[in-house]
């Protein structure tokens, strides 16, 4: 989901190998949600002992927001080198996301009209457009399939920059997290004595941006217990350390998935546990890159995760009759179950990796030349005023 923001880091610099672990978690993600989806959407029945697991696979989109905030932290210096910083910075995101989130929202606006006979008003369209539609009560799940997470996600990015400059270390990042949660249940608070229907009062209260707040806020976290690392060679207990980390993610996610823990501390917000393990999980998967979950498929599936994202929804929907037969016919659920999995990718892969190289790409080139245009039109409108 996440719209990703790919750490590109200079191939001879021999930190740039251990930040493989950002695609890597992008793509496990997107992998997550995809099984998800393809239970809850799809209607493909897991075997039983894949049933808690799959169960959890909607957590993948809090794995994207806490990877999505990291790296804005990581890469948000290299928008400060730029002759216009803020400019560059929204530049970079816009053209990352809006082009490949525009041509799925032209699709959408098509197919529900002329599959489903579903017209989305001039109204609806234009709050995907400039992005504001988790604002809309009713409208917040969006037009395009699973784009819920780009309404939250292009809010986040038109605040980060006033986060960043006031988050320069771990205590005011801790600080971050906890005003977060402050700001979720003071809206938890209102709602209740707001003049609102029942509907509207739900739909701020399960889709508004400040439930997911406190996820994007344990990115900060995590960078800044990072922070000195990133430029240094590791130490002799870091690999272990790093172990100690992972285990903690998978016991807490155990934990989590058969309601050992419980949301109460943290106010009923359902994403915060979720939020607290994947932060483990990155943390702990930078100091030991266990081969297991970083390597070229998933580095791969982080690249194209993006595309994947927004494309896998409409394909699982598209195929869901192939599924209905696949189950009728096989009596094994783990072998109906595996072979619908992969069908899924086989076909949502490389459709991903298509959007990716002609859209994507594209994108981010038309954004960088943008950004240089209207630098070189601010430079020459300044030598006129002062000419």
């Amino acid at each position: 989901m996440n719209a990703n923001t790919h750490t590109k880091v200079n191939a001879t610099d021999p930190v740039s190998a251990r930040l493989d672990f950002l695609d890597a978690l992008r793509g496990i993600a997107a992998a997550y949600v995809v099984l998800f989806h393809l239970v809850y959407v799809g209607g493909v029945t897991p075997p039983a002992w894949l049933l808690g697991f799959t169960r959890q696979g909607g957590s993948g989109v809090m794995l994207f927001f806490v990877v999505s905030c990291f790296s804005l932290f990581l890469t948000m210096p290299a928008r400060l080198r730029e002759e216009h910083p803020r400019l560059s910075f929204y530049m970079h995101r816009f053209f990352r996301i809006a082009p490949l989130f525009y041509v799925w929202l032209l699709a959408s606006v098509l197919i529900n009209t002329y599959r489903y006979n579903v017209h989305n008003s001039v109204s609806e369209i234009l709050q995907s457009v400039f992005f504001v539609f988790n604002f809309v009560p009713g409208n917040q799940a969006g037009i395009v399939m699973a784009s819920w997470t780009i309404g939250v996600e292009m809010l986040f990015y038109a605040i980060f920059p006033w986060i960043y400059f006031r988050t320069r270390n771990l205590i005011q990042a801790s600080s971050l997290v906890i005003c977060a949660f402050v700001a979720y249940f003071l809206m938890a608070f209102v709602l209740p004595l707001l003049p609102l229907s029942p509907e509207t009062a739900a739909s701020y209260e399960n889709w508004f941006v400040l439930k997911d707040l406190p996820v994007f806020s344990f990115g900060a976290v995590c960078y800044f217990v990072l922070a000195h690392r990133l430029r240094s060679e590791p130490g002799p207990h870091f690999r272990s350390v790093g172990s100690l980390l992972l285990f903690a993610f998978a016991y807490l996610m155990i934990a989590f998935a058969n309601g050992w823990v419980s949301n109460q501390v943290f106010g009923d917000n359902p994403y915060a546990w979720q939020a607290v393990f994947y932060a483990l999980l990155l943390v702990g998967l930078y100091m030991n890159p266990l081969r297991l979950l970083v390597n070229k498929v998933t580095t791969f599936l982080g690249t194209i995760s993006y595309s994947l994202y927004l494309a896998h929804a409409r394909i699982i929907v598209l195929m869901q009759p192939w599924f209905s037969h696949m189950q009728s016919h096989h009596r094994s659920p783990s072998k109906t179950y595996l072979l619908c999995v992969a069908a899924t990718f086989l076909v949502a892969v490389p459709i991903s990796y298509v959007t990716y190289r002609l859209i994507e790409l594209p994108g981010i080139k038309a954004g960088k030349s943008a950004y240089r245009w209207i630098a070189q039109l601010k430079r020459v409108k300044l030598q006129v005023s002062k000419g």
